[in-house]
């Protein structure tokens, strides 16, 4: 491999023109054109956060589902509907709450910094994190959690799954598994279709 095709890319990066992931074989999915409006974008990623929260609490609701017995095969307790409904709440709320949450912070951030940069994501994931760890009850818990948090949305926002870059610099480039309208036949396959007229339509 040319080291100058890796430098100029890796200058790309680093000035923001480019993503580690996107390439001209390969762009990877977007949320761009998503709502700028806060509340918008908020309702948007509530309710994917409540669909993942919800999904995950009836795995783990379901994941034991007979209950306990003694040694004789007796039913010694059943699982009340209100604890049901409890263990699968619990993380439907939890990960709409926090999604509601990075969301409203990203968009005040943006309105208070008036730019929309990679230190957005890192403010609000801050403050998601700081949410996730107040579960806990512990401060220091929720201040670790609350800055690791911060630093994996900035890194991700900034170089991670080239959400925003690749949509925004090659709109006109289709997407990977597409094949292109005109089809350019190779010379070695026109000088087999001459010699062999039969499977010519293939």
């Amino acid at each position: 491999m040319d080291p100058s095709c890796f430098n100029a890319k890796a200058k790309d990066v680093l000035e923001g023109k480019s993503t580690i992931l996107a390439s001209s074989s390969y762009r990877p999915p977007s949320n761009a054109g998503l709502d700028d409006n806060c509340l918008g974008r908020a309702q948007v990623n509530t309710a994917m956060g409540t669909a993942i929260g919800l999904f995950y609490g009836a795995v783990q609701a379901a994941w034991y589902p007979d209950s306990p017995r003694d040694v004789k095969g007796h039913i010694t307790d059943r699982t009340s509907t209100s604890q049901l409904l409890g263990k699968v709440m619990r993380p439907t709320v939890i990960l709409g709450g926090v999604c509601a949450t990075y969301s409203l912070a990203e968009c005040t951030f943006e309105g208070i910094r008036n730019e929309k940069d990679s230190w957005n994501s890192a403010y609000a994931g801050g403050v998601a994190g700081f949410v996730i760890g107040g579960l806990t009850k512990r401060f220091d818990y929720a201040t670790a959690c609350a800055v690791c948090t911060g630093m994996g949305m900035a890194v991700i926002d900034m170089f991670g799954l080239g959400m925003n870059y690749a949509r925004a610099h090659y709109p006109d480039q289709p997407p990977a598994t597409m094949r292109p309208d005109t089809y350019q036949e190779s010379d070695e396959l026109i000088a087999l279709k001459e010699k062999y007229p039969k499977f010519k339509h293939l």
